[in-house]
C-alpha cells in the first residue's frame, strides 16, 4: 500500500538521521518515527526506533523533559515487542528504554531475550552490561560490555559503551583499564565531559594528579 511504502521510506530517513547523532538529527528522527507509528501502527520498526531515539536523547542530555521522553520510548518499545516478539532489536529497545528509565530488572530481562534470539547481537550484550552496571554489578557489566564490543568493535556509537566499560573498570578496581576505555571514548568524541570525568577518577586512583589536572582543564 501507499502507506507501507511511505512508512518504509520514513524509517530509512529516520535511521539516517539517527546515526548522525546530533541533537537536531535525533529530533528529526523522532518526528519521522512518530509519523511512522501513526500511518503504519502495526509496523514494529517504527515503534522500536522511536524507543531507541528516546534513549539517545536522554543518554546525551538532549531533551528538556527526560521523564516524558522515556515514557514515550518505553511505551513504544513495548508495543514493538507485542507486534514482533522475535525481533531482537525490539527487545533491545525495551532493554534500553527500561534500563535508562530505572526499570532495571525489566531492562535486564529484555536484553537477555535479545541475545537469546540472536547470540551475536552486540547491542543486546552492551545494554545488558549497562543494566548490570546501573544495578551495582560492575563485574558482570564489564563482562557483557567487553563481549559486545568484541562483536562490534568499529561502531562509531561505541563512545557510549566505552564510557560504561570505563566506569565498570573503575568500580572493579581496574583504573588503568578504565583509563584506556575512557580515552577510546574521547577519540570518538573529544572533550566529552562524561568521559573526562572518568579520566579524572581513574588518574586519581592511579595517583597521577598531573593527568587528572589536564583532564579537568579540558572540561573548562
Amino acid at each position: 500500500s501507499v502507506e507501507d511504502l511511505t512508512a518504509r521510506d520514513m524509517i530509512r530517513r529516520g535511521v539516517w538521521e539517527f546515526h548522525k547523532f546530533t541533537p537536531t538529527s535525533l529530533m528529526a528522527a523522532r518526528d519521522l518515527f512518530r509519523k511512522v507509528t501513526e500511518i503504519a501502527p502495526n509496523a514494529a520498526e517504527g515503534h522500536l526506533w522511536l524507543g531507541r531515539v528516546s534513549v539517545g536523547m536522554v543518554a546525551y542530555d538532549w531533551t528538556d523533559d527526560p521523564a516524558s521522553t522515556l515514557r514515550e520510548g518505553m511505551t513504544s518499545a513495548l508495543h514493538a515487542v507485542r507486534l514482533d516478539d522475535r525481533n531482537p532489536y525490539a527487545h533491545y529497545s525495551v532493554a534500553a528504554t527500561h534500563t535508562f528509565g530505572g526499570a532495571l530488572e525489566a531492562g535486564k530481562r529484555a536484553a537477555e531475550r535479545a541475545v537469546t534470539l540472536s547470540p551475536s547481537f552486540a547491542l543486546g550484550y552492551l545494554i545488558l552490561g549497562v543494566a548490570h552496571l546501573f544495578s551495582g554489578r560492575a563485574a558482570e557489566a564489564l563482562e557483557a560490555l567487553e563481549h559486545g564490543l568484541r562483536l562490534s568493535p568499529s561502531d562509531p556509537n561505541n563512545l557510549n559503551w566505552f564510557l560504561y566499560a570505563a566506569i565498570a573498570c573503575y568500580f572493579t578496581g581496574q583504573p588503568e583499564r578504565g583509563l584506556r576505555f575512557a580515552r577510546r571514548s574521547l577519540e570518538l568524541r573529544p572533550h566529552w565531559t562524561c568521559a573526562l570525568k572518568i579520566v579524572v577518577l581513574c588518574c586519581r586512583a592511579l595517583d597521577d594528579e598531573q593527568q587528572a589536572a589536564l583532564a579537568l582543564d579540558d572540561q573548562a
